[in-house]
Parts: C-alpha cells; structure tokens; sequence
C-alpha cells in the first residue's frame, strides 16, 4: 500500500527497519501507528509453519540369547582397598600353644591317689578350678586369633593375654601346694594303707600354660606393629 505525504503530496517510502514511513522531497516522516493519516502498520510476515521434527521411537531391548549383547553398559565396580595380609607369628602361635595347654589340662588328672593293688582314683581339673582354666585358655586362643587377623591391638591384647595368663599360673599354683599339703598331711596315713598320691599331670600343663601366657602377652605388647 503506498502513501501521500501530508506536506507536499509525494510518494513516501516505507522503513521497515525503523517502522516509519519517510518523504524523500521534504524529508518528513510519520510513524504509521501515530494517527496522522491513513498508514498502514506494517508487520513483519508470519512465519510458515513447517513440517513437525521427526521423533525416533525408542528401541526396546530383545529378549533371549541376544539381550546380553544390546544391554546398556552398566557402571565399573569400584576396585576395593587392599586388605593387609593376614601373617602368623611367633608370638601368636606360642599363645595359642598356652590356652590349648590350659584348656587340655582342665580334663586331665589333677590329683591320683593309687593303692597295693593296683586301683587307682584321679581327680580331674573340671571336678577342682579347672572350669575357670578352660575359660582362661579359651579367651587365649580367642585373642591370638583376633591378633592374626588384625582385629585387636598388640599393647591390649598383650596386657590381657599376661593378665589371664597371671591368673591361670596362680589357680594351677594354689591347686598343686594344696594337693602336695594333703599328701603331706596325709603321708603317714597312707603309707600304713599301702597309697601313694602324687599331683597329675593336668596340674603341670596348667602351670606350663600360665607361664607360656605371661611370655606371650609380653612378647605380644613389645613386639613392633607392622602395617
């Protein structure tokens, strides 16, 4: 559509970058919108709508033999630290050694008495203190087991493995003087009826124990940590 200009009737020319339309004669210009004449506004073209974008359908994953091989990657498993190997000792086996000995001694005879002809009668460490050994020496090897793994520190377990060890050397040692005080009080008695006593072997490897458990708690608490 062409347009008059107002003030010397020529053909104005239509701006569209500015939106304005301009006399090239006397170089007025008129906005179209402004009212003062009939100038069309002049809007930019519609844009033509187009073709809808293609959308790709998902595709599913076949089952069967072949899904292994279409499966999406699955994420790498983080790698694990390193556990420190497990390393047995000398001081390990020498406490393991002390609680069997405790444990092995608890069963055997702690006291036999024996006559002229031949019939004998023990008593057992579980029919005196040796309940409370078989304890002792059950907390050993539980100890040097938690030390072979590295579950427990070498200075606690030291001191507990020389505490338990203290404590199964003096039951063994009160057993076997007071076995040997009997035998003494008894002596002459039993020499005029033909028996003889003696402490049992139970008793000894009780005081064995005890002692291996007092070396290997100290061994245990001075003995370096490596990691």
């Amino acid at each position: 559509m062409a347009a008059t200009c107002p003030r010397c009737n020529n053909q104005m020319d239509y701006i569209g970058q500015y939106n304005i339309w301009h006399c090239p004669n006397c170089q007025h210009k008129i906005l179209p919108d402004s009212g003062a004449g009939p100038f069309p506004s002049a809007q930019p073209p519609a844009p033509v709508p187009g073709p809808p974008p293609l959308q790709q359908a998902p595709v599913p994953y076949p089952a069967g033999p072949a899904a292994g091989f279409l499966q999406p990657p699955q994420a790498a498993a983080q790698p694990q630290p390193p556990q420190p190997a497990r390393k047995l000792k000398h001081s390990h086996i020498l406490s393991i050694l002390s609680g069997l000995l405790l444990v092995a001694g608890a069963f055997l005879p702690w006291a036999t008495l024996s006559n002229s002809l031949g019939a004998s009668y023990t008593i057992t460490g579980i029919e005196a203190d040796g309940i409370f050994t078989i304890v002792i020496g059950a907390v050993i090897v539980l100890v040097s087991y938690l030390l072979i793994i590295r579950k427990a520190k070498g200075k606690k377990s030291g001191i507990g493995l020389f505490v338990v060890g203290l404590v199964a050397l003096v039951i063994g040692a009160i057993d076997t003087m007071g076995v040997n005080q009997v035998i003494e009080e008894k002596k002459s008695v039993m020499a005029q009826s033909g028996i003889a006593a003696h402490v049992g072997i139970g008793l000894y490897l009780t005081l064995i124990g005890g002692i291996l458990a007092l070396i290997a708690g100290i061994w245990v608490f001075f003995e370096r940590e490596k990691a």
